[in-house]
């Protein structure tokens, strides 16, 4: 447990620093566990699982503004596709010229997450660096944040490899904004063989599209992209020369330049229950959310027509009574304001027949 004290320790001093110390924890000690990647198309015969640490300091709340404010210079200053959601990949999507001459690689970093090495976290610090101005505290909250212990039956671990402390765990506060910094850096060793415009990430999902001319060339992009990842102790895997591929929850399809949903085989769409104890505004919005949604990830009414059953279907499996979804040439996308305005939202409860407000 002396560690775990000397995390504490330095996580205090950096605290009081900041004047947080009042309002910080300490080093929460919560066991691991584990959850099955039972997506996985070898899930039967090759079990893989992903290790979740709840384990955490806060100092990570610290370190996710900072990373936030990094990663978003450094995106503007840059330029490079790192994608927040599947808008930004639809956007890029329709702005690829000549489509039909061109073809997708598709790649994912295995285990990014845990794959981050100290080293590898301080080369992509350094690069943010030439960009824009990271001072010495910052890093160092950063750096404290990532010292991580696993607990299992009130026993404290670390990692047998490198830093023994150091950690990018699935379920800290600034795990995410770790990736994305990552990425980044990434982006910028192949950007000269691909192409600013033609190569972006979203946290471990990459996705490039270049001109194929022949099938050696998509396979020739393909290894480079090995290399480069292998320099950095990441491994990735590669599908190229695809003309039709998924990515996050829509299908692109380069051949017609379409789009339309995409959802894994295995995953059985389930929606709050019209009868459930939820505000009412809330189930009636239901319908109309996921048709909303439906609509903006297809690219036309032939294709959202193609996807709709599945969706109404699983609608009115959770009571939603004659639903009848139509395409909104409109697809609205909803404005995002900042605004320094705090709301108090009391939980609802049918049960409930007093008027709190």
């Amino acid at each position: 447990m002396s560690k775990k004290i000397h995390i504490n320790d330095e996580a205090k001093t950096i605290a009081k620093s900041l004047k947080l110390d009042d309002k910080m924890q300490r080093y929460a000690e919560k066991n691991a566990f584990i959850t099955l990647k039972d997506h996985k198309p070898r899930f039967k015969s090759h079990v893989e699982c992903r290790l979740l640490n709840p384990a955490k300091s806060e100092m990570g709340m610290v370190s996710k503004q900072i990373l936030d404010h990094i990663n978003s210079s450094l995106l503007e200053c840059t330029k490079f596709n790192q994608w927040k959601n599947t808008d930004g990949v639809l956007k890029w999507f329709a702005g690829i010229t000549d489509k039909q001459n061109c073809c997708f690689l598709k790649f994912d970093v295995v285990n990014f997450y845990p794959s981050i090495s100290k080293d590898l976290m301080l080369r992509a610090l350094k690069f943010a660096k030439t960009f824009i101005t990271i001072d010495n505290a910052e890093i160092e909250i950063i750096m404290n944040a990532r010292k991580s212990l696993l607990f299992h039956n009130n026993e404290a671990w670390i990692k047998k490899e490198g830093d023994g402390l150091f950690d990018v765990t699935q379920g800290s506060y600034d795990g995410a904004e770790i990736c994305e910094l990552v990425g980044l850096y990434m982006l910028s060793k192949v950007k000269d063989e691909f192409g600013i415009n033609n190569i972006g990430l979203y946290r471990d999902d990459g996705l490039s599209v270049i001109k194929c001319k022949s099938g050696r060339i998509a396979q020739n992009k393909a290894k480079l992209l090995h290399k480069v990842f292998e320099k950095e102790k990441l491994k990735i895997t590669v599908e190229s020369n695809l003309k039709v591929t998924d990515f996050l929850d829509v299908t692109l399809n380069l051949n017609d330049g379409s789009y339309s949903p995409f959802r894994k085989p295995n995953n059985n769409l389930l929606y709050i229950n019209k009868n459930s104890n939820h505000p009412p505004n809330i189930i009636k919005q239901i319908p109309v959310m996921i048709n909303n949604r439906i609509s903006s990830i297809s690219s036309n009414k032939h294709q959202f027509d193609k996807s709709k059953q599945v969706y109404e279907d699983a609608l009115k499996a959770s009571g939603y009574d004659e639903v009848s979804m139509k395409y909104d040439e409109k697809k609205k996308k909803r404005r995002n304001r900042k605004r320094n305005v705090l709301w108090f939202n009391p939980p609802f409860s049918k049960n409930v027949k007093t008027n709190v407000c």
